[in-house]
Protein backbone atom coordinates (compact mmCIF):
# COMPACT_ATOMS: atom_id res chain seq x y z
CA UNK A 1 0.00 0.00 0.00
CA UNK A 2 1.45 3.28 -1.10
CA UNK A 3 2.27 6.30 1.64
CA UNK A 4 1.76 9.95 0.54
CA UNK A 5 3.74 12.55 0.97
CA UNK A 6 2.20 15.95 2.35
CA UNK A 7 3.99 19.52 2.16
CA UNK A 8 3.54 21.37 5.36
CA UNK A 9 5.29 24.82 6.06
CA UNK A 10 7.83 22.80 7.81
CA UNK A 11 8.81 20.54 5.43
CA UNK A 12 7.21 17.11 4.43
CA UNK A 13 4.92 14.11 6.24
CA UNK A 14 5.44 10.92 4.85
CA UNK A 15 2.56 8.69 6.05
CA UNK A 16 1.97 4.81 5.95
CA UNK A 17 -1.48 2.81 6.93
CA UNK A 18 -1.01 -0.98 7.22
CA UNK A 19 -3.42 -3.69 8.63
CA UNK A 20 -1.62 -6.23 9.71
CA UNK A 21 -3.08 -9.44 10.58
CA UNK A 22 -1.30 -9.80 14.14
CA UNK A 23 -2.77 -8.34 17.60
CA UNK A 24 -1.21 -5.18 18.86
CA UNK A 25 0.95 -6.60 21.84
CA UNK A 26 3.16 -8.72 18.65
CA UNK A 27 3.27 -5.95 16.60
CA UNK A 28 4.33 -3.82 19.75
CA UNK A 29 7.34 -6.41 20.13
CA UNK A 30 8.19 -6.26 16.41
CA UNK A 31 8.91 -2.36 16.85
CA UNK A 32 10.31 -2.51 20.08
CA UNK A 33 11.97 -5.66 20.83
CA UNK A 34 16.08 -5.62 19.52
CA UNK A 35 15.81 -9.10 17.87
CA UNK A 36 12.16 -8.75 16.37
CA UNK A 37 12.69 -5.18 15.31
CA UNK A 38 15.96 -6.68 13.56
CA UNK A 39 13.77 -9.14 11.56
CA UNK A 40 12.76 -6.21 9.43
CA UNK A 41 14.60 -2.82 10.23
CA UNK A 42 17.30 -1.91 12.31
CA UNK A 43 19.00 -3.12 14.78
CA UNK A 44 20.44 -1.61 18.21
CA UNK A 45 19.20 0.23 21.21
CA UNK A 46 15.91 1.75 21.67
CA UNK A 47 15.15 2.86 25.22
CA UNK A 48 11.08 2.55 26.01
CA UNK A 49 10.98 5.70 28.03
CA UNK A 50 10.80 9.68 27.28
CA UNK A 51 14.05 11.65 26.70
CA UNK A 52 14.92 7.52 26.33
CA UNK A 53 18.21 6.94 23.87
CA UNK A 54 17.42 5.80 20.36
CA UNK A 55 20.47 4.56 18.21
CA UNK A 56 19.55 2.03 15.39
CA UNK A 57 21.80 1.33 12.47
CA UNK A 58 21.91 -1.15 9.51
CA UNK A 59 25.16 -2.25 7.03
CA UNK A 60 24.50 1.44 5.69
CA UNK A 61 22.83 3.60 8.30
CA UNK A 62 22.82 5.01 11.56
CA UNK A 63 20.38 6.69 13.20
CA UNK A 64 20.50 8.64 16.07
CA UNK A 65 17.64 10.33 18.25
CA UNK A 66 15.38 10.61 21.58
CA UNK A 67 11.88 9.03 22.67
CA UNK A 68 9.79 12.01 22.43
CA UNK A 69 6.08 9.87 23.22
CA UNK A 70 5.60 6.02 24.34
CA UNK A 71 2.51 4.51 25.60
CA UNK A 72 3.01 0.89 25.52
CA UNK A 73 1.38 -0.65 23.39
CA UNK A 74 0.16 1.72 21.41
CA UNK A 75 2.48 4.54 20.56
CA UNK A 76 6.20 5.18 19.93
CA UNK A 77 7.69 8.74 18.95
CA UNK A 78 10.95 9.46 18.46
CA UNK A 79 13.40 12.06 16.81
CA UNK A 80 15.59 10.47 13.79
CA UNK A 81 19.21 12.10 12.66
CA UNK A 82 20.65 10.27 10.63
CA UNK A 83 23.71 11.00 8.14
CA UNK A 84 21.63 11.34 5.24
CA UNK A 85 19.36 13.45 6.25
CA UNK A 86 21.48 15.22 9.40
CA UNK A 87 18.79 17.90 10.21
CA UNK A 88 16.05 16.33 12.98
CA UNK A 89 13.26 14.52 11.99
CA UNK A 90 10.15 12.66 13.64
CA UNK A 91 9.13 9.03 13.29
CA UNK A 92 5.73 7.80 15.00
CA UNK A 93 3.90 4.51 15.16
CA UNK A 94 0.22 4.52 16.13
CA UNK A 95 -0.88 0.75 16.46
CA UNK A 96 -4.77 -0.06 17.15
CA UNK A 97 -6.67 -2.95 17.21
CA UNK A 98 -8.32 -3.78 14.22
CA UNK A 99 -10.75 -6.73 12.77
CA UNK A 100 -8.47 -10.02 13.59
CA UNK A 101 -5.14 -7.81 13.86
CA UNK A 102 -4.36 -4.08 14.10
CA UNK A 103 -3.68 -1.10 12.15
CA UNK A 104 -0.76 0.59 11.77
CA UNK A 105 0.35 4.43 11.32
CA UNK A 106 3.27 5.52 10.37
CA UNK A 107 4.38 9.03 10.03
CA UNK A 108 7.83 10.71 9.44
CA UNK A 109 8.26 14.25 9.30
CA UNK A 110 11.04 15.68 7.69
CA UNK A 111 12.74 18.95 7.08
CA UNK A 112 12.10 20.66 3.75
CA UNK A 113 15.95 19.45 3.21
CA UNK A 114 15.10 15.71 3.46
CA UNK A 115 15.49 13.41 0.57
CA UNK A 116 11.68 12.62 1.34
CA UNK A 117 11.30 10.24 -1.52
CA UNK A 118 14.30 7.56 -0.64
CA UNK A 119 12.81 8.14 2.91
CA UNK A 120 9.02 7.26 1.35
CA UNK A 121 10.47 4.32 -0.92
CA UNK A 122 12.98 3.09 2.17
CA UNK A 123 9.44 3.14 4.73
CA UNK A 124 7.95 1.34 2.34
CA UNK A 125 9.76 -0.99 1.80
CA UNK A 126 10.33 -1.95 5.64
CA UNK A 127 6.79 -1.41 6.15
CA UNK A 128 6.35 -4.30 3.56
CA UNK A 129 9.14 -6.51 5.42
CA UNK A 130 7.16 -6.15 8.78
CA UNK A 131 4.31 -8.70 8.22
CA UNK A 132 6.31 -10.93 6.43
CA UNK A 133 8.94 -11.14 9.30
CA UNK A 134 5.12 -11.49 11.79
CA UNK A 135 4.92 -14.60 10.23
CA UNK A 136 8.21 -16.01 10.43
CA UNK A 137 9.48 -15.43 7.02
CA UNK A 138 12.96 -13.73 6.56
CA UNK A 139 13.19 -10.71 5.26
CA UNK A 140 16.19 -9.40 3.69
CA UNK A 141 16.65 -5.49 1.99
CA UNK A 142 14.94 -5.26 -1.29
CA UNK A 143 17.40 -3.20 -3.04
CA UNK A 144 15.31 -3.96 -6.22
CA UNK A 145 11.78 -3.00 -4.99
CA UNK A 146 13.28 -0.04 -3.38
CA UNK A 147 14.81 1.88 -6.59
CA UNK A 148 11.12 1.25 -8.24
CA UNK A 149 9.39 2.28 -5.17
CA UNK A 150 12.00 5.82 -5.28
CA UNK A 151 11.34 5.66 -9.37
CA UNK A 152 7.10 6.15 -8.20
CA UNK A 153 7.35 8.28 -5.03
CA UNK A 154 9.76 10.83 -7.58
CA UNK A 155 6.93 10.56 -10.19
CA UNK A 156 3.87 10.51 -8.24
CA UNK A 157 5.08 13.37 -5.50
CA UNK A 158 7.54 15.32 -7.12
CA UNK A 159 7.53 19.08 -6.60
Amino acid sequence: MDGTVRHTDQGYVLRFERLLNHPVDRVWAALTEPDRRAEWFFTGRLDLRPEGTVDLADSVHGITGKVLAIEPPWLLEFTWVSGDSPEESVVRFELAPANQGCSLVFTHTVPASANRMSLAAGWHCHLDSLPLALDGEDTEWPEGKWRKQLEHYQRTFAG
